[in-house]
């Protein structure tokens, strides 16, 4: 799965669909028992994709693809630290930001020359652009 898809649909799906979930359980009407419905198994789909990626987590087997080079690497997260892989080309990958949805990387040799004094102390934001 992509580092990037599973970061926002975790960060930006899982609450709304939740709070629309239980308003139309509290609303009710006639079209709000099957809108429940799907609301119910696209939840469902969610937490059962999320739990099979702790499961693979715990034990060290979780690989996502890299949001730069597009590399599997070895995924893991904490909640002091959000979610982190390592890329074999790109180096560390992590989430920053106000809300977490920044995708921050470490300098790669390629990225030193980017600046005239040949080192770049600041990670590469997703997207190739610079902190």
């Amino acid at each position: 799965m992509p580092f990037k898809l599973w970061l926002y649909l975790c960060k930006l799906a899982g609450i709304p669909l939740f709070v629309c979930f239980i308003a139309l359980i509290l609303l009710g009407s006639d079209w709000s028992a099957v809108a429940t419905r799907v609301l119910f198994c696209v939840l469902l789909a969610l937490g059962a994709t999320g739990a099979c990626m702790g499961v693979l987590m715990v034990f060290g087997r979780l690989k996502m693809r890299c949001p730069f080079c597009g590399q599997r690497g070895e995924a893991w997260g904490s909640k002091s630290e959000g979610i982190r892989m390592e890329c074999p080309t790109c180096g560390l990958i992590w989430t920053g930001g106000a809300l977490g949805l920044q995708i921050f990387r470490e300098n790669t040799p390629e990225d030193a020359g980017r600046n005239n004094s040949g080192t770049n102390r600041r990670p590469a934001k997703c997207g190739g652009r610079e902190k």
